[in-house]
């Protein structure tokens, strides 16, 4: 089939059809010019003498002599067809790109050398795309197309007849979906090797003309649907909304509600031709510039906005009332940023096309919209299309959302999502390098992030995520590229959005990564959810050796609920980062014994499983947050207990600390899980690190990384890492002193000496076969001796605590509401230490161990 399309196709390039139909447009923009004047008024030079060039789109005088229907129709019928061969030329281009072929058929029947029976020509896709190229930008045709488009209009007070009404509106989609396809193929070029020509091909080929009148149909129908003004625009160019080709249910429930179904195709050209106006350089239309100034570009898009969010929203039940009558319209609800917006729509996007169209709508608002920071000079005009992308992304993710079925758009909405984070956030990551420290925050957020936080951006990201906790498959889609691209940009966001609201987003993101875990049934799935929940976690901050001294000195600076937001990244996501890396490590091992990992060869797959085993940011910050509570002999040692560490950290704030890293992130198990595959690895050579593993991957620093968390961790709670915490029921507790030895010499092997690691875990090794606590004691030696601030970090963490209490089970994914901070708690009945969102939550964790913790508490008291 495709042979045979590419034959003729070859066939009228070499007719030169499109010529000739520019001659024939130029000769049919006389007629109208005529009738359109009169006789008596000055002729139009557009005969078949005229030069195919571009004109300009401007109007003529309208005399009072009636039109002539019959040849309208004609020439609006001729006009369709030579538009919609364009449009069907250029999607076939488009595909042959896309299926990669060398050749997409020969361009005409070859002949036989020596029979003089015409030229051989065996045209492949790139040939042919290039001919047909040079042909629209050599015919202007679709510029002869754009003059019939602005001429075909009947004068203020003619009413057509129903044949030329359909026909314009029929035209008007046609003309849209043929600018959309060169848009498309425009894209496609230099996949075919025609990189040079798609450098001009769009402003060449559709110049002013066409454009000017894509734009004026368009903002006719917007006129139609939402009842406002036109902008000038003629009424005539558009008599009646164009329905849709393939009218389904859903344009159905819009006509029972009041409304008439329009053509998204005609939306679609709309916006792609504003697109390109606005990509369009020059002062005027005759010298290949804008049709519209850029105020006025983006006014219409932002229209375009509303009338998707409504369509998007009625489609939900939005419709707050109908009209009386058939196709009087309906009164739509919708939110745009943080207003809530009532307006009254004649036509809408039906749901199944709603989605796509504001996808391309944001892409377009996204590529031509500076989201900050702003130059002085322009700073107004800046922040206002600013907050309007911002208004209907947000927008898009409450009403658009839900009816994505596809799992790509949902994925790009989340994309959208985590590029406009980014560039919001940037005047902050560029100042401090990312770093979370809120000491290193330059004072009140940027004028562009304050505008996102203004608009609710912390409270709809929450929404989404909690519809991921729920299992539904666009939201899903959408956070997991929040939260794994976007986490450079919500950082910022965390620390500058009131604190209570920072807790909620982050025990909302943490449940919507809980919500995978049951997907991760193989060591890639896996692996991609624990990537996703160490987003938010993979701080810079965290690869330098004073990571501890920083979070002490944070601690040491205040913490208060505005310090809170860095003590919720770990408290809320370190546990469910580091249980993904516990299963993943044993999902690749298992895997990688039984002979089915995902590269292949036996040792290919165990090299894999021991990179896996090494989730560089969860022992990072393990380390860090042991490290800085490892106090010896502090502020808080008059609270230690007497369990043979009386001289160790102090109880009071390990204590905090204590149950939270061992028990809530199990600590314990997670480098224990690192020390067993490091140890199944045996005396080999470690094996090469894979390259999307980052550059600060290698293996001295994954050692190193492992090193300095189990001698912190060991240093502050001696006596549960000798023994196994009893809340980690885990085969990697207690640690294995013959690991730790192969641990060591690793270290010597690949110069990380200089720290001192390897004497450092070789006593720790020699403590765990003596069962001595004060072997690992702080200032012992061979221990790790750091000094934290053990007593500021327990309030820290108690305040952190306190902004927003959550559901105690510690798989709890409860996403019912809009916020974290709507559900209801209540306490266990018997010990009242814990609260629960529901039973099944209550019932759960009372089986996974709270059982003996409630006896135990009510023994103690």
């Amino acid at each position: 089939m495709s042979d045979a399309v590419s034959t003729l196709i070859g066939k009228l390039l070499q007719m030169d059809t499109l010529q000739a139909a520019a001659k024939q447009m130029a000769a049919a923009a006389q007629v109208l010019a005529a009738l359109a004047v009169g006789p008596a008024g000055p002729s139009t030079p557009a005969g078949p003498s005229a030069p195919a060039g571009p004109s300009a789109p401007a109007r003529l005088s309208v005399a009072a002599q009636p039109a002539n229907m019959d040849q309208r129709e004609g020439i609006a019928s001729q006009l369709s067809n030579m538009l919609l061969l364009l449009e069907r030329i250029a999607y076939f281009l488009c595909k042959a790109a896309d299926r990669g072929t060398a050749s997409a058929g020969p361009a005409c029947t070859p002949t036989l050398q020596g029979q003089g029976q015409g030229r051989v020509a065996s045209t492949g896709a790139p040939e042919l795309a290039a001919s047909f190229t040079r042909t629209l930008k050599e015919s202007h045709v679709l510029e002869h197309a754009g003059r019939l488009l602005l001429l075909l209009p009947l004068p203020p007070g003619q009413r057509p007849s129903s044949e030329v009404s359909r026909l314009l509106s029929r035209l008007c989609v046609i003309a849209s979906s043929a600018v959309t396809a060169l848009d498309a193929l425009s894209t496609k070029l230099p996949d075919l090797g025609l990189r040079q020509l798609a450098a001009d091909f769009l402003p060449s080929v559709v110049g002013p003309c066409m454009r000017t009148a894509v734009i004026e149909s368009g903002v006719v129908l917007l006129s139609i649907a939402d009842g406002e003004p036109a902008y000038g625009a003629v009424r005539g160019m558009l008599y009646d909304v164009p329905p849709p080709d393939d009218a389904g249910p859903a344009s159905s429930n819009l006509r029972l509600r009041g409304c008439r179904p329009l053509d998204w195709t005609a939306v679609r050209g709309l916006v792609d031709a504003l697109d390109l106006d606005l990509r369009c350089s020059g002062r005027g239309p005759r010298l290949g510039g804008r049709c519209l100034p850029r105020k006025g570009a983006m006014a219409v898009l932002m229209r375009v906005g509303r009338l998707t969010l409504a369509s998007a929203s009625a489609a939900a039940g939005g419709i707050e009332r109908t009209g009386a009558a058939r196709n009087t319209g309906a009164r739509v609800k919708f939110s745009l940023g943080a207003e809530e917006v009532v307006h009254t729509f004649s036509a809408l996007v039906d749901s199944a096309s709603v989605a796509k169209c504001t996808m391309v709508l944001i892409s377009v608002l996204l590529r031509h919209v500076t989201l900050g920071p702003w130059e002085a000079v322009d700073a107004q005009q800046r922040h206002s299309e600013a907050l309007g992308a911002w208004r209907l992304a947000l927008g898009a993710t409450r009403h658009c959302l839900p009816l994505m079925q596809e799992p790509s758009l949902a994925r790009q909405l989340g994309g959208y999502m985590a590029l406009m984070l980014g560039q919001a956030a940037e005047p902050v990551t560029e100042r401090t390098g990312g770093c979370p420290l809120p000491c290193f925050l330059p004072g009140p957020a940027p004028p562009c992030l304050a505008m996102a936080l203004q608009e609710g951006v912390v409270g709809e990201l929450e929404r989404l995520l909690r519809g991921a906790a729920r299992g539904s498959s666009p939201h899903t889609a959408a956070a997991a590229d929040i939260l794994e691209m976007g986490a450079l940009g919500l950082r910022p966001v965390l620390f500058f959005a009131p604190p209570r609201q920072a807790a909620a987003l982050l025990a909302s993101a943490a449940k919507a990564v809980r919500a995978l875990e049951p997907s991760a049934t193989t060591a890639v799935s896996a692996l991609q959810c624990r990537q996703v929940a160490e987003g938010l976690l993979d701080q810079p901050f965290l690869s330098g050796p004073s990571a501890s001294m920083a979070l002490s000195a944070a601690a040491n600076k205040g913490s208060g609920s505005v310090w809170a937001s860095l003590w919720l990244l770990p408290l809320r996501m370190l546990p469910v980062a580091a249980a993904m890396a516990v299963k993943t490590a044993e999902l690749a091992r298992a895997e990688a014994r039984a002979g089915g990992g995902p590269v292949g060869s036996a040792e290919s797959d165990e090299a894999a499983a021991l990179e896996v085993a090494f989730p560089m940011v969860s022992l990072r910050w393990v380390g860090a947050l042991a490290e800085a509570a490892s106090e010896p002999g502090g502020v808080g040692s008059e609270g230690a207990a007497s369990n043979g560490a009386a001289d160790g950290p102090s109880s009071s704030a390990a204590g905090d600390w204590g149950s939270f890293l061992l028990g809530e992130v199990g600590a314990g198990a997670l480098l224990g899980s690192a020390l067993s595959a490091l140890q199944a690895w045996g005396e080999r050579p470690l094996p090469r690190v894979s390259r999307n593993a980052g550059p600060a991957a290698d293996w001295p620093s994954r050692l190193e990384a492992l090193a300095r968390a189990c001698c912190a961790l060991a240093a502050a709670w001696p006596a549960e890492v000798l023994l196994g915490s009893s809340a980690e029921a885990s085969p990697h507790m207690p640690w294995r002193p013959e690991a730790m030895r192969l641990l060591a010499s690793r270290l010597d092997a690949h110069g990380c000496g200089g720290g001192g690691w390897g004497v450092r875990v070789r006593a720790l090794a020699a403590a765990l076969e003596t069962g001595a606590p004060q072997a690992l004691l702080p200032g012992a030696d061979g221990a790790a001796g750091f000094r934290g601030a053990s007593t500021k970090l327990r309030e820290a963490l108690a305040t952190a605590r306190a902004l927003l209490p959550v559901c105690a089970n510690p798989v709890c994914v409860n996403g019912s509401g809009d916020s974290e901070a709507e559900l209801r708690l209540q306490k266990c009945g018997r010990c009242g230490q814990v609260a629960y969102c529901s039973r099944e939550c209550q019932a759960a964790h009372w089986r996974a161990g709270h059982k003996a913790a409630c006896a135990g508490s009510q023994l103690g008291g």
